[in-house]
C-alpha cells in the first residue's frame, strides 16, 4: 500500500508500491532521521505544555498530540529567499535558482 505523510504513525517508515532509486533514498534518509524523533506522550508536562503555547501542538486536551505547522512563521521564512541574501550566502550564488524552486515548493 502508498503511505502518505498525513496518515504514518510515529517510527513507521513509508511504503511505497513501487520502489526506485528515489524510493530507497527516501526511506534511508527516515532511517537516518528516526533517532532523532520523540514520542509526544513520553515528553515531561512542562515540555507538552511549552509546544502548546508555542502552537506546535493543538491543545485540544491532554491526550492529543496532533502537530500543527507554523504556517506564518514558515511563509515569512520562505518570503526572505525572495530577497537579498546576507553576504555569507555568496559562495551559494550558483545555487540560487534551486533554493528559488524549493522555496517555491515549500
Amino acid at each position: 500500500p502508498v503511505s502518505t505523510m498525513t496518515s504514518l504513525p510515529l517510527g513507521k517508515i513509508m511504503e511505497f508500491m513501487w520502489p526506485t532509486d528515489s524510493t530507497d533514498e527516501q526511506r534511508d534518509t527516515e532511517n537516518i532521521c528516526k533517532p532523532y524523533f520523540v514520542n509526544l506522550s513520553e515528553l515531561e508536562k512542562s515540555q507538552i505544555q511549552h509546544l502548546r503555547q508555542t502552537g506546535l501542538l493543538l491543545a485540544l486536551d491532554e491526550t492529543n498530540f496532533d502537530v500543527c505547522m507554523l504556517y506564518e512563521a514558515h511563509s515569512t521564512y520562505l518570503h526572505k529567499a525572495f530577497g537579498i541574501l546576507p553576504s555569507g550566502f555568496v559562495s551559494l550564488d550558483a545555487s540560487r535558482p534551486w533554493m528559488l524552486y524549493w522555496t517555491l515548493h515549500g
